[in-house]
């Protein structure tokens, strides 16, 4: 473990460009920013702010994959556009922290532009983030359903 160079952070911006469609600039944390590198191919496999999980980078395909943590702070360093994200009524909120698979009845609001296998933010009606996962369903379609799964949560 060692702490994030420009290059890295300028890595990690542009994944999140590309993924995510949103403008981030990582300097404001880069001293709470440590990177674990794999031993083998020297290359990024997850990223920890102040010791706790941000981001892990999927190695099949270079996606970053957030941690509920790493929501939180790119939801406070976002500069522009929309992040995707799922609203849940508090109620259900508990059980989606704890992991448990979002379906789609439990949906308040959620992004239109969410495609299925993409990368989400879940968050309650306050505004929290409560989880992170991968949708199911396309955004439009979440909430509208009453049947089947909309975000797999880890």
């Amino acid at each position: 473990m060692s702490l994030a160079t420009d290059y890295e952070l300028r890595v990690l911006e542009s994944i999140l460009r590309y993924q995510l469609g949103i403008e981030i600039k990582l300097d404001d944390i880069k001293a709470r920013l440590t990177v674990v590198r794999s031993r083998k191919t020297g290359r990024i496999k997850q990223v920890l702010i102040d010791g706790k999980l941000f981001a892990t980078i999927r190695a099949s395909d270079g996606f970053i994959i957030l941690s509920k943590e790493g929501w939180r702070t790119v939801r406070e360093l976002v500069q522009s556009g929309s992040l995707p994200c799922v609203t849940v009524p508090d109620d259900v909120a508990t059980f989606v922290a704890d992991g448990r698979t979002l379906f789609s009845k439990h949906v308040v609001a959620s992004d239109g532009e969410i495609l299925p296998g993409d990368e989400v933010c879940v968050k309650s009606e306050r505004g929290e983030v409560v989880g992170a996962g991968r949708a199911m369903l396309p955004g439009w379609e979440m909430g509208r359903t009453k049947r089947g799964k909309a975000v797999k949560t880890r």
